[in-house]
């Protein structure tokens, strides 16, 4: 111990340890959460399904209608399962 210059401890080590490793524990808890959830909350409702409006459009110029005849298909967003989409 006299060689390796270790006769003088911290009493206060385990304390000191357990700060140190509680910052990287709290660190590493926020990069994981970023590798797992990159995305941003998706808004939920209604979004116009543009393929779909598209043909519906091409449909009724066809067919010599109003553009505005007829449903607007939509893609209704939902929530997602706790682990859906992360693999």
């Amino acid at each position: 111990l006299r060689q390796a210059d270790a006769l003088e401890t911290n009493p206060d080590i385990k304390r000191v340890i357990n700060e140190e490793f509680t910052i990287f524990a709290q660190e590493g808890d926020s990069f994981f959460e970023s590798l797992l959830f990159w995305r941003g909350d998706e808004p939920l409702g209604e979004v116009v399904d543009a393929s779909g409006e598209a043909q519906r459009l091409n449909e009724n110029a066809a067919m010599g209608v109003p553009p505005n005849t007829g449903e607007t298909p939509v893609i209704e967003r939902r929530d997602k399962a706790l682990l859906e989409g992360i693999f």
